[in-house]
């Protein structure tokens, strides 16, 4: 989601809630962290991993026949990575001054942190996951248990705010009961846009930027604007001692109601939105604004990412609010790590039965029936596995 959801919304909406001033701010730069340091923004490190370059995934697939020769395949497929090296030069050589860890050392990111990032961290499902797993309901409610489980004052607690809201805009465009995945093997090769094969491994990258559109899709923003506010008008009762005092908070329908008057207001059709770039910065000062006039607090300001995403260092010294959280390389992976949606035994049941075909789940319930000795020809089978 772009700057005016992750950052501007999270602000807006802790504040509305009625957190203290200076932890609605950090609710807003914990979540707009992971789309500013490099190691974390989930695209930066798609195009490294998956395009620097395409051919180095293939050499070490090569095989030599007799006299080092290569298969008619290995050599196509070589033409093809020769071919995605040329197109993606100019946004690799970009990036390759970037191509450092959380520590700022010069690395080569590994398959399991990139996976991690965009998982964990951007609810991007992996391509071979059950239908549960890349359900948008499911990862949504799993990052809100976790929001839900966690202090609000907390480094995961902000990292998962950026999930939340990825968890409704990386749900697809055609259909966003699902998410976008990406693949999760170890081969760079996998990685790459394959024309007309398939894009299951490429996030939303298909459909470019669109996703991340508050505009774009205003009914995915206002779920999400209801599922963000709850969490923080539940963690505002549960923590008293972080409200503002004195507070003038608003009630979710009236959230609601003066984001849909910002959205009116901003002069906004699809087809303006590569064409003109100040359309995110329109949004982000109407929020600054209406904030403003609506709970009387003058927002600390952010502006559209405009460079090269940064180290982990250079983003924690521009943010020295964030000390007393001593943050760290170490406590970011372990937090990250946390982050992982983790299946339950009911989840487990759910992914079972929704593995199975309609004579294969009979078959499966007849046997168990017979193992405990019930007779089935009575029996509503609805009343005995509901999860069905």
């Amino acid at each position: 989601m772009e700057e005016s959801g992750h950052y501007y919304t999270v602000y807006y909406t802790s504040l509305a809630a009625g957190f203290d001033e200076k932890l609605a701010y950090r609710h807003a730069v914990l979540a707009q962290m992971p789309d500013e340091v490099a190691w974390f923004d989930a695209a930066h490190i798609h195009i490294l991993y998956c395009k620097t370059p395409a051919s180095r995934a293939l050499s070490s697939t090569q095989s030599s026949a007799s006299g080092g020769g290569q298969s008619i395949w290995e050599r196509s497929r070589n033409f093809v990575s020769d071919q995605i090296d040329r197109v993606t030069k100019p946004v690799r050589e970009g990036l390759n001054d970037r191509e450092t860890n959380l520590g700022g050392a010069s690395q080569s990111i590994p398959n399991d942190w990139r996976h991690s990032v965009e998982y964990n961290l951007h609810a991007l499902a992996p391509n071979n996951a059950s239908n549960l797993v890349r359900s948008s309901d499911f990862q949504r409610k799993k990052t809100t248990e976790q929001l839900d489980a966690e202090h609000p004052a907390s480094l995961k607690f902000g990292m998962l705010l950026h999930r939340l809201g990825d968890s409704y805009s990386h749900s697809r465009i055609e259909n966003s009961k699902e998410m976008y995945t990406v693949s999760t093997r170890d081969t760079r090769w996998d990685c790459v846009p394959v024309k007309g094969l398939k894009d299951d491994n490429l996030g939303h990258g298909t459909h470019l930027t669109f996703p991340d559109n508050p505009l774009l899709r205003q009914g995915i923003f206002f779920l999400y604007l209801f599922n963000l506010y709850e969490v923080m008008q539940r963690k505002v009762r549960q923590y008293p001692n972080l409200r503002r005092n004195p507070a003038t908070t608003l009630s979710f329908e009236e959230l609601k109601a003066r984001y849909q008057k910002m959205f009116n207001d901003t002069l906004f059709s699809p087809s303006s939105y590569f064409k003109d770039p100040s359309l995110k910065e329109q949004l982000m000062e109407a929020i600054r604004r209406d904030c403003q006039s609506t709970l009387g607090v003058q927002m600390e300001s952010y502006r559209p990412e405009r460079f090269q995403t940064q180290t982990l260092q250079q983003f924690l010294d521009q943010h020295r609010e964030l000390n007393d959280l001593n943050i760290g390389e170490q406590k970011l992976k372990s937090t990250l790590e946390s982050m992982r949606p983790e299946l339950t035994h009911a989840d487990q049941m759910t992914e079972f039965f929704q593995s199975m075909t309609p004579d294969q789940l009979k078959a499966w319930q007849q046997a168990e029936a017979a193992k405990a000795g019930i007779n089935l020809n009575n029996i509503n089978m609805n009343n005995l596995w509901p999860g069905r």
